[in-house]
């Protein structure tokens, strides 16, 4: 345990106020058919607006429309139940035990509207899981089921679509000032797996704790998902005991940060440095 600590300290710093962690500097997007030499080169550039590029393409704009007005649907009537429900004092403080970002968001808001526009800040179409929980706590049955009706219809959102229709596309916009990534490079075809796999396969080895970011392609799917710096022992931790299953779907490739976890080599790469 001395020594899996000691690693975690070397390639996990706590981050510095202000200053970007070394292993995400670089932003930018990887063109089409380059080789990835770094795991943080994944990583696409933010913007400064909080709106998600949902990976649909145009001839999937039906599907897309329904899931979109679902989801606009849902937070207007969860919103107008909380605004009934919810007291200033008491959604502050259940939000200042979720981040200290978000409370320092809402310390001068003065009502429940202007504190749920933070909220739905932190919210996508494939996370809501901050509003979930708000909702859980509060005890509020009505806005419970209609999260729950909504997330039915998401996970028959994520059986229908293609994996090779969500490369190159952004899931979530989590500053990198607050976040590690972990990046799976799978041996597969994005013809032939659906993005319900990927969900599936990371809910089996890490719980909640990874929400994906990217996806692309070169020879293999590659997908890099963030976590919270506070749960890097934990999740490193977690991956170890559970590489069996990463290996079991095609792992070829675990990166944390700048630490590959475990990398598989080719025989005929082995073949080669034995005669050479």
């Amino acid at each position: 345990m001395t020594t899996v600590c000691l690693l975690l300290g070397k390639y996990f710093p706590t981050p510095e106020v202000g200053v970007l962690p070394e292993t995400i500097k670089d932003h930018d997007v990887v063109p089409q058919g380059t080789e990835v030499t770094s795991n943080s080169s994944l990583l696409p550039s933010l913007s400064h607006s909080s709106q998600i590029e949902v990976p649909v393409p145009k001839c999937f704009s039906v599907e897309y429309s329904s899931i979109r007005a679902s989801y606009t649907r849902m937070l207007f009537n969860v919103s107008k139940l909380l605004r009934r429900k919810l007291d200033v004092d008491d959604i502050k403080e259940f939000l200042s035990c979720y981040s200290t970002s978000l409370s320092k968001k809402v310390e001068d808001c003065s009502n429940i509207s202007s504190i749920l526009r933070h909220v739905k800040d932190e919210c996508s179409l494939i996370n809501i899981e901050l509003l979930h929980s708000i909702v859980e706590e509060m005890k509020i049955t009505e806005a419970e089921e209609r999260i729950k009706a909504y997330k039915v219809e998401l996970e028959k959102f994520y059986k229908s679509i293609s994996i090779s229709l969500c490369l190159d596309k952004r899931f979530d916009t989590i500053s990198h000032l607050h976040c590690e990534t972990v990046t799976l490079v799978f041996d597969w075809e994005p013809e032939e797996h659906v993005l319900e796999e990927i969900k599936d396969i990371l809910s089996k080895v890490s719980g909640k704790l990874l929400i994906i970011k990217f996806i692309e392609t070169s020879t293999s799917i590659s997908v890099t998902c963030s976590f919270p710096f506070s749960d890097v022992g934990f999740t490193v931790l977690r991956m170890i005991e559970n590489i069996h299953i990463l290996m079991g779907q095609g792992l070829k490739k675990l990166t944390i940060g700048n630490l590959t976890l475990w990398r598989r080599q080719d025989v005929r790469q082995k073949v080669h440095n034995m005669n050479s």
